[in-house]
């Protein structure tokens, strides 16, 4: 019986392990998404889920989330919007029709959410741009080419929205429409895993359109999915320039860090979120496990204890305190903290 908890314990820890090792960039962005959106957090977890549905449209659940996190925001207009992608891939889903039909019937007040409030890779921020500076009839003319490609993309239809970019970066001259074409085809082979694609056209459109966040950050995020770490970290550095307390970037910047094992440089990345939020605890949890990984065991354990006395149901601390009461031996007290988490 001895035996068999024990092998249940480093199952358990091996598991804990994916928590600081995501396969992924989605679904690193999608966890901590969902876990705004338990904490009733409507306009982080929408930040989160909102940059899932961009990088990868058929991530249904990730945009079912963003759906409900945009209608407790009272963004309804935009909830409908992504509700209607859902209705027509599931069309006999009871859940879907009769939320679209609460919606419709009972239309919230829309809020001004001002583009500083969501996400800068969000597409729907973009879009929203867009529509806001439209001024006269040629705006109004592009305005409506790329709106017409935002919806294309958001429906998955990458044929004909690759199409469209194309004739427009051929028959316009402006360098920054041009940047932007680029950029969207960027997103459109980044969608497709073609990861080296995507970065062509990213870096085509940073020497038209300079000053773009969101194409340096999915440049790196092109670089990560290609095991190109360096190369990554070049491009979060750049998207800081331009958006220096992105949360985001830092935080995948310091698990590039831990990753090549340069502690030092990882726990300044922590520290800088943590002076932009103090109540980020992933970054929080990052510093302790930097002193496991490092070997110094009770030390990560003060700090793990130091976040639990504030939240004592974060998983990730949980966990971490497990691996680390397993590096002291203490068997079954590890076995208690992972089945707790």
């Amino acid at each position: 019986m001895k035996l068999l908890r024990f092998l249940i314990l480093i199952t358990l820890i091996f598991v804990s392990s994916s928590i600081f090792a995501k396969s992924s960039l989605e679904e690193q962005i999608f966890d901590e998404g969902m876990e705004l959106f338990m904490r009733k957090d409507y306009r982080g977890s929408s930040s989160y889920l909102g940059q899932v549905v961009d990088m990868q449209p058929n991530h249904h659940q990730a945009r079912y989330y963003f759906v409900l996190s945009l209608v407790f925001q009272g963004q309804t207009n935009e909830a409908l919007k992504h509700l209607t992608i859902l209705r027509k891939i599931f069309p006999q889903s009871a859940v879907y029709s009769s939320l679209e039909s609460d919606l419709r019937r009972n239309m919230m007040p829309q809020k001004t959410v001002s583009e500083r409030e969501i996400y800068s890779g969000n597409i729907i921020t973009e879009n929203r741009k867009i529509r806001q500076t439209v001024k006269n009839k040629n705006t109004e003319k592009l305005a409506s080419d790329f709106v017409k490609v935002v919806n294309l993309i958001d429906e998955e239809n990458y044929e004909q929205a690759e199409i469209l970019l194309k004739q427009f970066i051929k028959n316009k001259k402006n360098d920054a429409d041009k940047g932007r074409a680029h950029a969207l085809l960027g997103l459109i082979y980044f969608n497709r895993q073609n990861y080296p694609l995507a970065v062509e056209h990213y870096k085509k459109s940073f020497g038209l359109k300079a000053g773009d966040f969101e194409a340096n950050f999915m440049t790196a995020s092109a670089y990560i999915n290609m095991q190109m770490p360096d190369e990554a970290l070049k491009y979060f550095k750049a998207a800081l320039k331009i958006n220096d307390d992105d949360i985001f970037a830092r935080t995948y910047m310091a698990d590039i860090y831990v990753k090549q094992a340069k502690y030092a440089e990882a726990g300044q990345v922590y520290k800088d979120i943590l002076k932009i939020d103090a109540t980020v605890t992933d970054a929080e949890v990052g510093l302790a496990n930097l002193q496991l990984e490092q070997g110094f065991v009770e030390n990560a354990v003060n700090l793990v204890n130091d976040i639990l006395s504030k939240n004592p149901d974060n998983a990730k601390a949980r966990f971490l305190k497990a691996r680390a009461l397993l590096e002291k031996q203490l068997y079954a007290e590890s076995l208690e903290e992972a089945e707790y988490a």
